[in-house]
This record gives C-alpha cells, structure tokens and sequence, in this order.
C-alpha cells in the first residue's frame, strides 16, 4: 500500500467517524428532549417501572451509566430553564 492510500483510507475513516458523531450528538439531543417529556408525564409508571432511571435500563435497553448520565443531563437542563439560567 502506497503513502498515498494510506492518507487516503485514514481521511475516509476520519470523514466516516465525524459524520458519526454529528449523527450521535443529534440522536443524544433527541434522546434528552423525549426522557424529559417522560419523566414529566411520569410515562414509566404506566410501563410498570417505580423511576425514570429503571424504565430507561429495561424499556429502552441502556447501559445503568448511560441511563444515570442522561437523566442527570435532562434533569439539570429542567432545573436550569426553570430557574431561567437558560438562554
């Protein structure tokens, strides 16, 4: 394999994992908007779940870390458009 291609796979692969995580900052802002809409209408009770944080374990198939990290996140940003620290 020449220099050349070997710039030329690793620029394709560097262009693929920016694309991919455009992709996944959208998807995890989708993701925070609608587990505040859950948590706000309590949608977990009625799946059978006691908090947030199992309903996102069991019905939506996340890892517990990924599950307290984004409640955290989605929590904190309810907390801070409440208190109008938002812009």
């Amino acid at each position: 394999m020449s220099f050349a291609t070997a710039i030329s796979i690793t620029d394709q692969i560097h262009r693929r994992a920016l694309e991919i995580s455009v992709r996944f900052k959208r998807a995890e802002g989708e993701l925070l908007e609608i587990l505040e809409q859950v948590d706000r209408h309590r949608v977990y009770l009625q799946h059978g779940h006691s908090s947030l944080f199992l309903y996102v374990v069991h019905e939506l198939r996340l890892s517990e870390g990924v599950a307290y990290n984004l409640i955290t996140v989605s929590r904190k940003v309810q907390t801070t458009t409440l208190v109008g620290y938002s812009s």
